[in-house]
């Protein structure tokens, strides 16, 4: 029997489109821009983020999957990965945490914090969708595996948590 497509392919990107656990992030585009106002506009309506750029385009992509974040329902969302000191996170580390977190969660940085969501999980790596990484709010999909996170400018940074929503 196969699994569910949703296991297998929990995220698609089609004509700048991105599509999560069957869910369309249809508000905002891969390669558009992001909002730099602590708002989202969540079909059609304007919803506080406690959080702009990186941090609110997380929580938009939380608020699409479960109807909350981590900041409106703290209780209905656990960290998974506890705090990581730059310089000490390690690829196992790594892979522990983004698997318990899952597709959803949303993954940040210590230091010069950055958050993403992840959208993708496989033996090899990961894959998040992001804004503003690029310091113009931006909104992007990137693969990485656990060393490429590693030894890039976010792993270096180590995680200040990765946040699963729990119900």
């Amino acid at each position: 029997r196969r699994p569910p497509r949703s296991t297998l392919f929990p995220y698609t990107t089609l004509f700048r489109s991105l599509t999560v656990n069957g869910v369309a992030m249809n508000d905002y585009t891969i390669g558009g821009k992001y909002t730099n106002s602590n708002y989202a506009i969540v079909n059609g309506k304007s919803v506080y983020m406690a959080g702009s750029q990186c941090c609110g385009y997380a929580r938009y992509i939380a608020y699409k999957l479960y109807g909350c974040h981590d900041k409106s329902a703290p209780g209905k969302f656990k960290d998974v990965a506890g705090y990581v000191a730059a310089g000490s996170l390690t690829s196992q580390k790594l892979k522990s945490a983004v698997t318990a977190a899952g597709v959803g969660a949303h993954f940040r940085t210590n230091g010069s914090q950055h958050s993403m969501s992840i959208i993708g999980v496989t033996d090899s790596g990961f894959t998040v969708t992001d804004a503003n990484s690029d310091g113009r709010n931006t909104i992007k999909v990137t693969s990485y595996t656990w060393d490429s996170y590693v030894n890039g400018k976010y792993g270096k940074r180590g995680i200040l948590y990765i946040k699963k929503y729990v119900g």
